[in-house]
């Protein structure tokens, strides 16, 4: 019963009341978060194994990697100055960036962005 009351009451009940006592405007947006993971695998036996990342993304483009421990999972926020619709894929760009360097690439590489014209036949 706590396990279904207490998300209920956060999710439906607080915001009205912080709404109602400090205002809409005095509200903080809420944060934009980009996750990447790999899942888990099924072996023979019907066992769950973390899977690896790079088993599924090639991120050998990234550049040359410290470390090496496996690359299951990833996450960041992404900076609230960039969210805004023009500035989107800078915002985008440096959270994976940010992700790249947690996984120990320490300077890593992303292609250049290239217009596509799509008139070109």
């Amino acid at each position: 019963m706590v396990y279904d009351s207490v998300p209920i009451a956060a999710n439906t009940l607080l915001p009205h009341v912080a709404e109602a006592t400090v205002g809409l405007k005095a509200m903080p947006a809420p944060l934009t978060e980009i996750h990447v993971a790999s899942g888990d695998t099924v072996d023979g036996y019907g066992d769950a194994t973390p899977g690896n990342l790079e088993e599924l993304v090639s991120l050998g483009s990234l550049g040359d990697r410290v470390g090496g421990r496996f690359i299951r999972q990833g996450g960041e926020t992404v900076l609230r100055s960039l969210v805004d619709p023009p500035h989107w894929d800078d915002a985008v760009r440096e959270a994976l960036v940010t992700m790249a360097m947690d996984w120990g690439f320490p300077d890593p590489k992303f292609p250049d962005r290239t217009p596509v014209n799509l008139n070109d036949g």
